[in-house]
């Protein structure tokens, strides 16, 4: 059991930061081309909200569902940078 939850949980952080990693090249493409901004967008959002139905659903320990939350959080902060590119 404690194995099928760290597997799990590391694929899960795999997806996300290799979603969401908004590095300056990143930033910089996204504000050139709005297409591929609002591919992102949907990327970061759609690893949101798997992370957090992953939370829902199973039984980590304390330190994972930090970590785990830290990630939700860069993320929504990645997102609101995107988001406000749009303006």
């Amino acid at each position: 059991m404690r194995l099928e939850i760290f597997l799990l949980i590391n694929r899960i952080l795999k997806v996300i930061i290799k979603i969401i990693m908004l590095d300056s090249q990143t930033i910089k493409t996204c504000k050139e081309n709005p297409t591929i901004r609002d591919i992102k967008i949907t990327n970061i959002e759609h690893a949101i909200d798997q992370a957090e139905m992953m939370i829902k659903e199973s039984k980590m320990n304390q330190e994972e569902l930090s970590f785990l939350k830290r990630k939700i959080s860069d993320s929504r902060q990645d997102l609101e940078i995107l988001y406000l590119m749009k303006i």
